[in-house]
């Protein structure tokens, strides 16, 4: 007799009264197709003529149905918006099963074009349990100017067919900051005294820290007004105005040329004396601008600098030295956009040579790098800043030493 519960469907029982000769065999192929969730079970009852008197045989079946495995992207599209040469951008979507059964990815093929790539892979083979999710993360780093697409093909076993995820952006003008310097000299702010630009010997101050930001703006440091081609003519001044969209405070920068054009005027930035105007491109050295950009990696801000060993700060009180650490001006730091350790009592920077607090320049022995490490490195000995061994006394100064793990030699910023 077949089996009373559905789906389980049997082909090849034989039928009653059928015989089987002795040393054949007989297969009978059972199905389950459930068309809804859910458990079953059954039984398959049989009697044959084996032993006396006739017997009766079960054979029991069971069986879990649930919803078929399903792939859900989201979002199935990602705009990166714009995003300066040089940089990059992240962002991410997730995949799930959302079905009742394990889901297997079959094809998985990343974008590798127009400055999209994957950070985090999607083997072809993956399997997703019912309700597991993961996220894909793929980052934009345009290389050239322009609108970029590309994409990511998905299928799995779940009859949806190939999807794909589509990822758009748009590479936009490189960041430029730090110091702008032709034929030696550097473009220089003279705000708050006037609204317009010199050029002149390097000083290493606020108004010599320009950025050209992605909306082409030439932005002052100081004042963080923008600078503007005033007369379109050649020969015209620049000055410092509020910053808008207009193409007269629009600058583009080539990097192989030296070229700080105006958009509104197609005229190049040139150094005239000290004087900075506009006039005719051309191959004049005073029209090639070169960038010296901030490199610190780990800038301090109005803090202290705790010694590892110690726990006690950089005091420019009178000396430099260590001492308890208070809240007093005097052991307030920073690293300027041109690496320099500034007090923030005097505003005189450290000099590596001497190990001491003088009048702030542009010398190397000013220029100072906080290492990930916690080290103080100064750029022009390549040493650190080392704190006295021993039993410590606020009267004891510091030296400069090879940058070693030594606490002496880490500092943090408190």
């Amino acid at each position: 007799m077949a089996p009373t519960g559905q789906p389980f469907l049997l082909n090849g029982m034989p039928a009653n009264g059928s015989s089987i000769a002795p040393g054949e065999s007989v297969s009978v192929q059972v199905t389950f197709a459930p068309t809804t969730d859910g458990s079953y079970s059954t039984q398959l009852t049989f009697a044959t003529n084996s032993g006396q008197p006739a017997a009766e045989r079960q054979i029991g079946f069971t069986g879990q149905a649930a919803a078929a495995p399903k792939l859900a992207i989201s979002p199935s599209a990602l705009s990166y918006g714009t995003v300066a040469i040089g940089t990059k951008k992240q962002k991410s979507f997730t995949l799930s099963n959302t079905g009742g059964t394990d889901l297997i990815i079959t094809r998985s093929k990343p974008p590798i074009t127009a400055g999209f790539s994957a950070v985090n892979q999607v083997p072809e083979g993956t399997t997703l349990t019912p309700g597991q999710s993961m996220t894909v993360t793929v980052q934009f780093k345009p290389t050239s100017l322009g609108s970029k697409t590309s994409s990511w093909q998905l299928n799995a076993e779940d009859g949806g067919g190939v999807r794909t995820v589509t990822f758009t952006g748009q590479g936009g003008p490189p960041t430029f900051s730090g110091q702008w310097l032709t034929s030696g000299n550097c473009l220089q702010s003279t705000w708050p005294a006037s609204h317009t630009l010199r050029a002149g010997t390097c000083a290493y101050i606020a108004g010599e820290a320009w950025t050209l930001n992605s909306k082409l703006q030439l932005i002052d440091g100081r004042s963080r007004a923008c600078a503007r081609e005033t007369g379109k003519s050649a020969g015209s001044a620049i000055a410092l105005v509020s910053c808008t969209s207009a193409t007269d405070r629009q600058w583009t920068y080539n990097p192989a040329t030296g070229h700080l054009v105006n958009k509104a005027s197609a005229l190049c930035l040139r150094r005239n004396g000290t004087s900075v105007v506009v006039a005719t491109c051309s191959a004049s050295a005073s029209e090639k601008w070169a960038v010296r950009a901030p490199v610190s990696p780990h800038p301090v801000a109005a803090a202290a600098l705790v010694n590892a060993a110690w726990q006690r700060c950089l005091d420019a009180a009178s000396s430099l030295l260590i001492a308890p650490c208070t809240d007093s001006k005097a052991q307030t730091w920073t690293i300027d956009p041109f690496q320099r350790l500034r007090a923030a009592d005097t505003g005189r920077c450290l000099d590596g040579g001497t190990v001491s607090l003088v009048t702030c320049s542009g010398s190397g022995g000013q220029l100072w790098t906080l290492l990930s490490t916690g080290g103080l490195r100064n750029d022009a000995s390549g040493e650190c800043l080392k704190a006295p061994g021993g039993s410590v006394t606020t009267l004891q100064r510091l030296v400069l030493a090879a940058c070693t793990s030594d606490p002496r030699r880490r500092w943090t910023v408190g």
